[in-house]
């Protein structure tokens, strides 16, 4: 009984003191808001955006998505078609909006550069692999962030 609590204790420690991972955030992530961003925060959060800035490490993630994790690629369907990443590509036009603070959000039914918000849907924000969606001809990536160990 003694070797199995010793056992056990010794594979609990392993787990807790062992290697961790941590996102590696890019530098640009600690810059203030630009007016563009703060328009895309806004049209989610409204008002309630204060209390998402005290969320520090939502708020940095969030920050790292729009900034540096999604890419828009516009693509004809023949060749869409014939590659299986894109071919498989969720429509942005199913997944569910993110609109807990703001009910007044509509969906986007084609891509306009001007006026998209990925910030709207309700998408893995700490995906694992990319992860593609689409919206017409428009292939949005989302890529994974990174990680460290430490």
């Amino acid at each position: 009984m003694k070797r199995f609590l010793l056992g056990f204790i010794f594979i609990i420690s392993g787990i807790f003191f062992g290697q961790q991972t941590y996102i590696s955030f890019p530098d640009n992530v600690d810059a203030p808001l630009s007016a563009k961003e703060k328009q895309l925060f806004a049209e989610v959060y409204g008002q309630d955006l204060a209390y998402l800035k005290d969320r520090a490490p939502l708020f940095k993630t969030l920050r790292d998505l729009v900034r540096n994790r999604v890419q828009v690629y516009q693509l004809r369907y023949e060749k869409a078609s014939h590659s299986p990443k894109y071919r498989d590509a969720v429509d942005l036009t199913t997944v569910r909006i993110n609109n807990p603070l703001n009910l007044n959000i509509t969906r986007d039914m084609s891509y306009n550069k001007s006026s998209f918000n990925i910030l709207k849907y309700q998408i893995s924000i700490v995906p694992k692999e990319k992860k593609i969606y689409k919206l017409g001809d428009y292939y949005i990536v989302i890529s994974p962030e990174l990680t460290k160990e430490r």
